[in-house]
């Protein structure tokens, strides 16, 4: 699963592809819209209004919302259809538990193996990270922040732990849509600069630190105890 999908999954009308490549375009179209929380928990996503919207049958739909049920992002229910999964408390709990784990070892590795075109990489999504949130798009916020540290898990060289990492990043949007409540939970661009700060100088220790430090912040943005839900228009949703 991969948060760049943003090109893939444009331009699904007047052209010709392979069913698994529509299959894989219309993944990556939810995913997105997901990610950049424009879909949030408990959106019902019916076959029908999904295959009239991107021109292509329901069996590829069903393919790509079986897909997307496999990456946790969407629920599938007998009788009920599809929507977009709506994690409980103890699900974001045990999501960032597992992103300390995770994101521990990536910002170690990184540190010892990424060099100035990584590190130029990490700024570049820090910079459009900001400049997204001066324009007020803070789903394109969202989704930039979670590719930093996507991207980092792909400096430390451990394809496993970024393959993973990207399906716990995106599972967090879902979160954050769910339970954030003061707007923290973006990722700040001055965390992401000390941790790029800290690969630079071969910190293996302060890269761990800041890292969970930074993602402990994010949780703590977190209320548990209110669920927002707020309806949007899935036509609306997917067409931006």
């Amino acid at each position: 699963m991969s948060l760049n999908g943003a090109e893939e999954a444009r331009g699904f009308h007047g052209r010709t592809a392979e069913p698994a490549d529509r299959a894989a375009e219309i993944h990556a179209a939810i995913l997105l819209a997901v990610v950049e929380q424009r879909l949030p928990p408990g959106t019902k996503l019916p076959e029908d209004q999904l295959a009239a919207h991107f021109a292509v049958s329901r069996t590829l739909v069903r393919g790509a919302l079986q897909a997307l049920a496999g990456d946790g992002v969407v629920m599938l229910a007998r009788n009920r259809g599809a929507a977009v999964a709506s994690p409980s408390p103890q699900d974001a709990r045990d999501l960032f538990d597992a992103r300390r784990v995770v994101e521990a070892a990536t910002a170690a590795r990184a540190a010892e193996r990424a060099g100035p075109d990584g590190w130029a990489m990490l700024d570049r999504l820090t910079a459009e990270g900001r400049a997204a949130l001066a324009e007020g798009d803070r789903g394109r916020a969202i989704r930039l922040s979670g590719e930093f540290h996507v991207a980092l898990a792909r400096l430390a060289e451990q394809p496993v732990l970024e393959a993973f990492l990207a399906e716990l990043v995106a599972r967090s949007s879902l979160v954050i849509a769910l339970y954030g409540h003061r707007g923290r939970s973006d990722c700040g661009d001055h965390d992401h600069l000390g941790l790029v700060a800290a690969l630079r100088d071969r910190d293996a220790g302060r890269a761990v630190r800041l890292m969970t430090e930074h993602l402990r912040e994010i949780e703590s943005d977190l209320d548990l105890g209110r669920a927002r839900r707020v309806p949007v228009s899935l036509a609306e949703a997917l067409r931006r």
